[in-house]
């Protein structure tokens, strides 16, 4: 992450430090992103950074979104996760007026033993 940072532009530099501070970079669920097209070629541009130096998606996107620009330009999706156990079979982590669940996480046992005993 930190030879990617290093090779950011300056003026997506810039743009980073007004959303989360100097020298910070976001990390964040990255399943899901909008991409306007006016940013089309920058996000091409900084994609290619981060994927030169297989950094790691959940810090990668939220930063390159975060270089193009400021947070208050944003629609922030509300959401909720159902990936820890014990959580996937729990009706109120599901609602209507979400824009997204994060998937259940198969590496827990439980989430598996839910999944089987659900389809079955």
């Amino acid at each position: 992450m930190k030879s990617a940072f290093k090779k950011l532009p300056r003026e997506q530099k810039k743009i980073l430090e007004k959303n989360w501070g100097k020298n910070t970079v976001p990390a964040s669920f990255s399943d899901l992103a909008y991409i306007p097209a006016m940013y089309k070629d920058t996000f091409i541009k900084l994609a290619l950074i981060f994927a030169k130096r297989k950094a790691f998606l959940e810090t990668a996107l939220p930063t390159i979104l975060s270089c193009l620009t400021s947070k208050n330009n944003w629609f922030w999706l509300q959401g909720t996760g159902t990936f820890y156990p014990g959580t996937a079979q729990s009706q109120e982590y599901f609602s209507e007026h979400l824009h997204f669940n994060h998937p259940i996480k198969l590496s827990y046992e439980e989430n598996r033993t839910f999944i089987e005993n659900y389809f079955e």
